[in-house]
């Protein structure tokens, strides 16, 4: 999409380390209390990370923070594109917060899927996955023909499915 749509006519190549996307992820994103952040008041208290979260909401608690994350990046990323449409930013800090708010929902989806079947959850598992994955090539295959010159495409799936989220 941002190299056809938007324009971006060189994609720097990765030497497979975190450091070479620009950003310092690995201390500052993930874990969300890495080195560099260790002494702020919110890592202290145990805020950001993920076992302390888990533990102070709840399974449901937890997929409502991941759900809220969803619906916020598909807003803001049609109002991102509709404002900035030739910036890259607009379409990638979005994805950014959509993908936190999936490894919020995801996790937790699919333990609320197996707790059921105990004794079948090795074949429960395959099914939530084989879903997934389903879901994610059909998905792929329309914002793919669908894209000319407009990353709306992605746009809308974006707001959709976070939207949908929020609002099931």
């Amino acid at each position: 999409v941002s190299r056809e749509a938007i324009g971006v006519s060189r994609v720097p190549r990765s030497r497979g380390r975190l450091e070479d996307i620009g950003l310092p992820l690995r201390s500052t994103v993930w874990p969300a209390c890495g080195r560099v952040k260790r002494d702020t008041r919110l890592c202290r208290r145990g805020w950001g990370t993920w076992p302390n979260t888990m533990s102070r909401k709840g399974l449901d608690g937890t997929m409502e923070i991941g759900v809220g994350a969803l619906a916020l990046a598909g807003v803001m990323q049609a109002i991102g594109l509709w404002l900035f449409p030739t910036n890259v930013l607009a379409l990638f800090v979005p994805e950014v917060i959509f993908f936190f708010g999936i490894g919020f929902v995801l996790p937790n989806a699919v333990a609320a899927a197996l707790s059921p079947f105990p004794e079948r959850a090795g074949a429960a598992s395959s099914l939530a996955g084989f879903v997934q994955m389903l879901f994610s090539a059909a998905i792929g295959i329309i914002v793919v023909s669908q894209i000319k010159d407009s990353a709306w495409p992605l746009v809308f799936i974006t707001l959709t499915t976070g939207v949908l989220a929020f609002v099931s």
